[in-house]
Order: structure tokens, then C-alpha cells, then sequence
């Protein structure tokens, strides 16, 4: 049988009538100028509940959704050092409890509160609005949160999550909202101005290597394009690096 081509106007009407357009969806990551896609909207690979069995929770539209999936946290199986993290995140209500955690050690003993558990890593709060230091954006009971620039609940925010040896910076949406340099934490339990805080080891002293982890904390939060930069590697490929 012999195989004819549609005319061009033809063969364009069936694009468009089989691929319907959908004007609000986000492009999907991809791995370009050194970054790595961590979670693609398809694949759970790589992806763990918080006891540390492979993720086996839903994944809705492209999204991880955490809320009663994994336990604490779904984690990524790898860590990761100095780097940028770049995710996006949508809130159920305006009262959901979620967090992106970072340089977190040992995802499946991470549980309780920070007064009875002497935790590590650190948290961008997702939750509320607000300028507090439990509110979106802000580095979890350690730094409040700048500006109050999370959009409300049901829309997607952008957040970006730098780690770089002792510093920490959180950016929503463009508008970075908390940063620290754990150099500065010396003393348990207390900030460097001296107020207290919940967490029992001196932040000076968590390490700074650990797993990137989402936080089902009761609510349903939604996370997308999930990627990194690995900031060592593109160090290394620097003829300035010594």
C-alpha cells in the first residue's frame, strides 16, 4: 500500500484537534546548563517514603503529592552538598503545614518536635502567609520570613533553596524571604541575638550535606519541577577554581 502525506494545512488541523493546548501548564524541567531534573512529573525513580521503601504514593498532573503518602517526609534517595534547588509548590488552604527540607540526614528518625528531637537540616517553611518564623518562606523557628510574597492557596509558587557552605537563602517567587550563616548559630538552642529557638544542637554544627525532602505535616501541599545545580561540580569546571 502506498503511504500519501496530508496536505500541510490538513495535517496541521489533526495536530491541533489530537494535542489539545493547555495555556496554563508549566513547561516541564529539564537538564540544561549543568541543572538536574529530580522529580519529572512522571517517574517517582529516585524518590523514597519517609521509612525509606521506594515512593509508592499518587502522583496527580505532573505533581508529588504528600499529604498521608511516605509518613514525615517523601525524600530523594541522594544528597546533595552546596547546590540550588528549585521547586515549585501549591497549598491547599491558606492554613497548610508543609515544608522543604534540606541537608537532611536520616529522613526515617526525623520525627517528633525539635525539643525532643535534636534535628538537622533545615526547613523553608510552607504554610501560611506572613512575616513570622513559621510563616511561607521563612527558614523553619530560625529566621522569619522577610516579606509575606506566597500567592494564596490553590496557586503555584516558585522557591529556590541555595546551600553554600555555611549559607542558607530562601527566594519565593523571586523575593528572597530568609537567609542565615550558620557560622553565626554558636550556641544550642539560642539565635545570635540570643533569643531561643527549638532545635537542641547548635546550628554551626548540623552537617551540611543531607537529602532534599518534602514534608507531609496533615495538609495537602503539591510540588513540581523539582531540579538542582549541584554548585561543587560547577565549581570544579571553573579555570578560576584553584
Amino acid at each position: 500500500m502506498t503511504h500519501r502525506k496530508l496536505p500541510a494545512v490538513l495535517a496541521l488541523a489533526v495536530t491541533l484537534h489530537l494535542t489539545p493546548i493547555d495555556a496554563t501548564a508549566e513547561p516541564p524541567p529539564s537538564d540544561e546548563d549543568g541543572w538536574r531534573v529530580l522529580f519529572d512529573g512522571t517517574s517517582p525513580g529516585g524518590w523514597r517514603n519517609g521509612d525509606g521503601t521506594p515512593y509508592d504514593g499518587p502522583i496527580e498532573d505532573g505533581t508529588l503529592q504528600v499529604f498521608r503518602n511516605g509518613g514525615a517526609f517523601v525524600y530523594h534517595e541522594d544528597v546533595f552538598e552546596d547546590f540550588i534547588l528549585r521547586c515549585e509548590v501549591k497549598q491547599d488552604t491558606e492554613t497548610t503545614n508543609s515544608g522543604i527540607f534540606v541537608r537532611l540526614v536520616d529522613p526515617k528518625t526525623h520525627h517528633g518536635p525539635p525539643s525532643r528531637n535534636p534535628r538537622t537540616g533545615f526547613e523553608c517553611q510552607v504554610g501560611p502567609g506572613g512575616t513570622g518564623i513559621h510563616s511561607f518562606g521563612a527558614i523553619y523557628d530560625l529566621v522569619p520570613a522577610a516579606s509575606d510574597v506566597a500567592k494564596p492557596a490553590g496557586e503555584w509558587n516558585e522557591v529556590e533553596i541555595r546551600c553554600e557552605g555555611p549559607r542558607v537563602a530562601i527566594t519565593v517567587n523571586g523575593t528572597e524571604t530568609a537567609s542565615l550563616d550558620a557560622e553565626e548559630w554558636t550556641e544550642p538552642g539560642r539565635r545570635p541575638d540570643g533569643s531561643r529557638h527549638k532545635f537542641l544542637t547548635a546550628i554551626k554544627d548540623h552537617p551540611r550535606v543531607g537529602h532534599v525532602a518534602f514534608q507531609d505535616h496533615g495538609a495537602r501541599a503539591w510540588y513540581r519541577n523539582v531540579r538542582i545545580k549541584d554548585l561543587k561540580a560547577d565549581r570544579s569546571g571553573d579555570d578560576r577554581s584553584p
